[in-house]
């Protein structure tokens, strides 16, 4: 017996749309903070310059800024930019 095209048609659609709302609702992995360490870095709220910061980005914002000696940066954690640019003004 064959299917009805009907039936076919309304089957592939469930299924798509099942699939669909499925791929929305997966939860995405949590970003890994990106540390940047700044010799110098331009404050604009204060029009200062800021001395020896480490700034802490998450996903695309960034969560804090802070004096280096007070930020405690993971060992296996992603540092910008590299030791040969420390020093330099951001």
């Amino acid at each position: 017996m064959k299917p009805k095209p009907k039936r076919s048609l309304a089957l592939i659609f469930f299924v798509l749309a099942s699939l669909t709302l499925v791929a929305q609702t997966a939860p995405k992995p949590a970003p890994n903070p990106v540390y940047v360490r700044a010799g110098r870095l331009f404050d604009a709220t204060s029009d200062n310059v800021r001395e020896n910061v480490v700034i802490t980005i998450l996903g695309d914002r960034i969560q804090s800024v802070g004096p280096a000696g007070s930020v405690s940066i993971p060992p296996d954690a992603c540092l910008m930019p590299p030791q040969t640019m420390f020093g330099k003004t951001l």
